[in-house]
C-alpha cells in the first residue's frame, strides 16, 4: 500500500481528490481507518515536497567533509614532501661543499 500510495501522490491524485475519496479507489487503502489514512497521504506529501531538500542538504555535507579531506591530505603531503626536499637539498649541498675541497 505504501507504494501505491508512493505513486499516487507523486501523479499528483492527491490533489484531486480528499484523502476520504482516494482511500476508495484501491482495496488496499480500505485495510486502514481514514485517520490512518490520511496521516499517511499528508506523511508522503510531506515526504515528496522535502526530499529534494534532504538531497540538497545531504550532498553539501558531504562536500565540505570531502574538501576538508582533501585540506588535510595535502597538508599531510606537503609537510612529508618538505621533510624529505630538505634532506635532499642538505645532501646537494654537502655534494657541492666536497667537490669544491
Amino acid at each position: 500500500a505504501k507504494l501505491l500510495l508512493r505513486e499516487d501522490v507523486k501523479a499528483g491524485k492527491h490533489l484531486e481528490m480528499k484523502p476520504k475519496l482516494l482511500r476508495q479507489t484501491r482495496s488496499e487503502y480500505k485495510e486502514f481507518s481514514l485517520e490512518t489514512f490520511r496521516a499517511h497521504v499528508y506523511q508522503e506529501k510531506r515526504h515528496q515536497k522535502e526530499l529534494p531538500m534532504r538531497i540538497s542538504r545531504r550532498n553539501k555535507k558531504a562536500q565540505y567533509k570531502y574538501d576538508k579531506e582533501v585540506k588535510e591530505n595535502i597538508s599531510i603531503w606537503e609537510i612529508e614532501n618538505d621533510c624529505d626536499g630538505n634532506d635532499v637539498e642538505d645532501d646537494e649541498v654537502s655534494d657541492d661543499e666536497s667537490e669544491e675541497e
